[in-house]
């Protein structure tokens, strides 16, 4: 995405959500097909999608970074990544979740 187009869809993204961050943000592609992620500076899209199908994960992103979501104290207790492959989401809830309930049953401050 080097043409400027292109870096003019990304500045407008970046306003997007900087709006809805609450703060400056930039908006960034990566590799076609990877999921959208943040480091809290910037929100990397998938460039094969058009603008509006990149809308909800920017503002995702962003919103998770107005609320301190990824805050590194809020990330930490949420324990170690899950092992790549692992399902997230089944029939009762996310493997995280549990691991969550196990450390507060044995007295670990979740700080909430």
């Amino acid at each position: 995405m080097a043409d400027g187009a292109d870096a003019d869809r990304l500045h407008t993204l970046g306003m997007f959500a900087s709006a809805f961050a609450g703060r400056p943000l930039a908006v960034a592609a990566q590799q076609p097909g990877d999921p959208p992620w943040t480091d809290g500076q910037t929100v990397f899209i998938d460039p094969s999608l058009p603008a509006r199908a990149n809308l909800p994960a920017i503002a995702v992103q962003a919103s998770m970074i107005a609320a301190g979501s990824l805050d590194p104290d809020i990330v930490a207790s949420a324990g170690p990544p899950l092992p790549v492959g692992e399902k997230v989401f089944g029939d009762r809830g996310t493997p995280r979740f549990g691991r969550q309930r196990r450390r507060a049953a044995e007295g670990v401050d979740l700080g909430g």
